[in-house]
């Protein structure tokens, strides 16, 4: 009798256990070069909130097993190419297939050089506190305290934003001029940029995101001279949807975010 409750008990955990491994959801797929179609090998796949991640084989195809279902962003990315996001929406005993490309990325990266204070820090925000997370991830621009002391003086956040790539624009409203930025691909029928990014600052929407004249309305777009260089400890710029941060998301950042982070003692 002991033997044969033995046995069940047994068998009763290995139905168990292969419930659950089955109930598992699986994310594969392959990577390739984006001009040649090449297979890229030692692409590093990763799941956004979970430990789960990988790399890509000789032959450019990943597996990833035993993720819990759910939608997610899974990340691929590699030294010397631009990363990318790609929604996934995970279902449990099924495999999900996420295919991609990556394109070779010339730009060089200056030092990053962190500096700062338990003084300079409090009060700034969690988000503030994650952006070398974010930035580790290898999406959007990022302008820190160090940078942001260095420029001209004389200079504004359009202009420094500018400098470095983001398209920014003298724009016109029943207000009078402000400066906007801009998503770099969308565009208008006459080929005009008309993809206005959202900004935060200190973890609030400011202003609106969208395409203008259609989702958002010109006077309602935040004018980035509102906010002078001296009163910033630091800025990120995620210059398209798939750069964008899952807790930054929205309908109105469709067309990238800024995130502005305030000094405490400007």
């Amino acid at each position: 009798m002991r033997r044969s409750l033995a046995g069940a008990s047994l068998g009763c955990a290995a139905v168990v256990l292969a419930s659950s491994l089955q109930a598992q959801a699986t994310l594969s797929g392959i990577v390739r070069h984006d001009s040649t179609g090449a297979p890229l090998a030692g692409v590093e796949v990763l799941i956004t909130t979970t430990p789960h991640r990988t790399e890509t084989g000789t032959d450019g195809r990943y597996t990833l097993s035993g993720l819990p279902a759910g939608v997610y962003q899974a990340i691929f990315r590699k030294v010397g190419y631009l990363p990318v996001r790609v929604d996934v929406r995970l279902a449990s005993s099924e495999t999900t297939r996420a295919n991609t490309t990556l394109i070779e990325s010339a730009v060089v990266l200056d030092p990053v050089i962190v500096t700062g204070s338990p003084e300079n820090s409090r009060g700034v925000g969690v988000g503030r506190e994650a952006m070398e997370e974010r930035r580790r991830l290898g999406f959007g621009k990022f302008f820190d305290a160090e940078y942001l002391r260095r420029v001209d003086s004389h200079l504004h956040l359009d202009d420094v934003f500018r400098r470095e790539g983001v398209q920014t624009f003298d724009m016109r409203t029943s207000n009078g001029h402000i400066w906007a930025a801009f998503n770099s691909i969308r565009r208008d029928n006459q080929g005009k940029f008309n993809c206005v990014m959202q900004v935060y600052y200190n973890g609030a929407p400011v202003g609106k995101g969208g395409i203008l004249d259609v989702s958002v309305r010109r006077e309602d777009v935040i004018d980035l001279r509102t906010f002078p260089l001296s009163s910033l400890e630091a800025a990120e710029v995620y210059r398209s949807a798939g750069e964008v941060p899952g807790e930054y998301g929205g309908p109105n950042a469709g067309c990238g975010v800024i995130l502005l982070w305030s000094r405490v003692n400007p």
